[in-house]
């Protein structure tokens, strides 16, 4: 036994056929507007176009009408999902990113103050190279 469903799109393309038989009568040949319909569908939901911007040639491509649906409808759902993750986990998430930023804060300092240190001229390139010899030597990475 075959299954002979259509899929929702073929089903919507059967949908706006009927109708159009009912408007233009027998106008066209049905393989043509069966055609006329399907590629109408594609290029209206589906077919992502370019839009030119500026004198310079530059092209946007514009996301087809159904990747703009998706996309609102998932954003939503991923922001939803985040909320929910961090009212469960977020206080899992802070103490974990102060643990490693205390344990990393002396590297970071240690590299800021090298950073500094570093602008042309003899005197600071050499305190330079002391003061980041000593911090290498204390086990800092800089």
């Amino acid at each position: 036994m075959t299954d002979n469903a259509l899929t929702p799109q073929q089903s919507f393309e059967e949908n706006i056929k009927d109708r159009l038989r009912a408007d233009i009568g027998g106008l066209l040949p049905d393989a043509a507007l069966s055609e006329m319909v399907s590629k109408a569908v594609q290029t209206i939901f589906f077919n992502r176009t370019e839009k030119k911007e500026g004198s310079w040639g530059h092209t946007t491509v514009i996301p087809s009408w159904f990747e703009q649906e998706v996309a609102k409808l998932l954003n939503q759902r991923i922001k939803d999902d985040i909320d929910k993750y961090m009212d469960t986990e977020g206080a899992k998430l802070v103490d974990m990113t102060a643990k490693q930023l205390a344990k990393e804060a002396p590297n970071i300092i240690a590299s800021v103050f090298v950073q500094f240190m570093r602008p042309n001229g003899s005197y600071t390139n050499n305190l330079d190279t002391v003061v980041t010899n000593v911090l290498r030597a204390k086990g800092y990475n800089v």
